[in-house]
């Protein structure tokens, strides 16, 4: 069992495929068989040197094929070793990438997003426009028309003629009474009644009848006259007038 089987085929193939492209320098194959001999013991049948006593024929075939199978096993294993000492990095890069499992790749941790500031808000800008007061624009103001005023109007037109017909007629009266034609002064007043029944002088006209009944001696009359005078008239300023002639004799 002293063959290239005691060691991993796929170290065996690595070392041949070093083997075949690795030249070795000058000392180095002397080198490695010292630290082998040191290892294993020295390759070969030694230097024949006998000892104080002769181990005998068994001895010495034993030593002989000890010695035959070390020489053998060194010249199988000494182009390896030395291929191997001389590509170290190659080969030790090579077997630590076959048997070392492959790092497992850190998972990434993406830090948080950073809170953001928020938007500056806009200032209102410092400088506004100020606007004298010249320059806004006039505003033009429409006069309010003003209604115009209205005539006033006109009062009931009197009838000048008809009043001064009506104040001739009662003087006639007045006048005949006064010279004692108590005829002639009632015959003025039923003329007055029958011209100017709702004239402006209706008042009077009554309150001289009572005069005129009462003086003519018509006491009866008078006092009827007087009655309706008030009845019509009751805050007129002529009824106490009325009143004294409906009471005289």
């Amino acid at each position: 069992m002293t063959d290239e089987g005691h060691l991993d085929p796929e170290i065996a193939a690595m070392l041949r495929r070093e083997g075949e492209r690795v030249d070795a320098p000058a000392g180095a194959a002397s080198r490695v068989m010292e630290r082998l001999v040191a290892s294993i013991g020295p390759i070969g049948g030694g230097d024949g040197g006998g000892g104080a006593s002769d181990p005998g024929p068994s001895a010495g075939a034993s030593a002989s094929a000890s010695a035959s199978a070390s020489a053998g096993l060194a010249a199988k294993v000494v182009p390896y070793v030395l291929t191997f000492a001389l590509g170290a990095g190659t080969g030790a890069a090579v077997v630590m990438q076959t048997s070392a499992p492959p790092p497992i790749p850190a998972a990434s941790v993406s830090p948080a997003p950073r809170p953001t500031a928020p938007a500056a808000i806009a200032e209102p800008s410092a400088s506004i426009a100020s606007v004298s007061i010249e320059q806004l624009p006039s505003a033009v103001v429409a006069p309010t028309a003003r209604p115009a005023p209205s005539a006033p109007a006109d009062p009931p037109k009197v009838d000048e003629d008809a009043f001064v017909a009506e104040r001739r007629l009662l003087d006639a009266a007045r006048t005949a009474l006064a010279r004692g034609d108590h005829a002639a002064a009632l015959a003025s007043i039923d003329d007055h009644v029958k011209r100017y029944a709702g004239g402006r002088l209706v008042e009077e006209r009554e309150a001289l009848r009572v005069r005129t009944l009462a003086d003519a001696g018509r006491a009866d009359e008078a006092r009827a006259a007087a009655a309706r005078f008030k009845a019509r008239w009751p805050r007129s300023v002529l009824l106490p007038a009325v009143e004294a002639a409906a009471q005289s004799p």
